[in-house]
């Protein structure tokens, strides 16, 4: 019997260390992957929520891929659009602020994005 459960303890054993092995690998491959090609983030912005200064700081520290942050807003006079100058001014030339909307559109967050989409 204690040949039975040494030989299924071995068993266990070498299938858990195979199991980290290949998880390792895994792993070490994803870490040498080639970034992809760069980007630009649009951000449809209307109102000023609690957390956009907090995301919009998230925004503002992705890596090289995110070549360039649009930040879309109806009206200069929405309370977003003051929080996203100030954040824009902190990352000049990688924030963009875009305010208007496209008349064309019906729906609200098409005509608020539409000239962001045009200018990327």
């Amino acid at each position: 019997m204690s040949v039975v459960v040494t030989g299924a303890w071995l068993a266990a054993l070498a299938f858990f260390l195979a199991s980290m092995l290949a998880v390792a690998l895994r792993t070490r491959r994803r870490a040498r992957a080639a970034p992809g090609e760069p980007c630009t983030v649009i951000v449809p912005m209307k109102g000023a929520p609690a957390a956009l200064a907090r995301n919009l700081a998230s925004l503002g520290s992705l890596g090289p891929g995110a070549r360039e942050i649009i930040l879309a807003v109806a009206d200069t006079r929405d309370s977003a659009y003051a929080i996203a100058t100030a954040f824009a001014a902190q990352h000049a030339g990688r924030i963009r602020i875009m305010a208007g909307e496209a008349p064309e559109f019906t729906n609200p967050k098409l005509r608020n994005v539409a000239k962001a989409y045009r200018a990327a």
